[in-house]
């Protein structure tokens, strides 16, 4: 294991078997960065495709047939995804700053017709975290679906 550690560049493992720095980790980050850049359009057609099926916004695309609608915010996403730490934390900014502040926000925690309990459980659902894991199910399950239909 160590051979092939020093072959990438980077530190053994220790005698714990754990990493004694953060070559590794930088590592894998610069991986995965190559590995986004060389898919780049791709996925983010595939996300842009999946927040058009989930229309978080609620813009009536699909009923629209405007299937660009969230091109950009896609391309946000997929352009630096290391920038704002999680992919979660990516698209509730990209939402935010395309559609305001309040996109994520369940409109019913201001009906007053609605238990006050209820209310308070609303408001604590994570519609960022919800959004980014259906998002996430959909985009895996296109893969696949695609990885299903090559390996026939």
């Amino acid at each position: 294991m160590n051979a092939k550690r020093r072959e990438w560049g980077v530190s053994e493992l220790g005698p714990d078997g754990l990493a004694q720095d953060g070559t590794s980790q930088k590592l894998a980050h610069e991986w995965a960065t190559d590995l986004v850049a060389a898919h780049e359009s791709e996925l983010t057609r595939d996300l842009s495709v999946a927040l058009f099926n989930e229309d978080p916004a609620g813009t009536m695309c699909k009923e629209n047939d405007c299937d660009d609608e969230y091109d950009y915010i896609a391309a946000s996403i997929i352009a630096d995804p290391q920038g704002s730490g999680s992919f979660k934390t990516s698209l509730k900014a990209a939402l935010e700053q395309s559609f305001g502040a309040d996109i994520l926000v369940d409109p019913r925690i201001n009906d007053e017709s609605i238990d006050i309990g209820e209310r308070k459980r609303i408001a604590n659902v994570d519609q960022a975290a919800e959004l980014a894991d259906k998002l996430i199910n959909r985009v895996a399950t296109h893969y696949i679906k695609l990885f299903e239909k090559k390996s026939e």
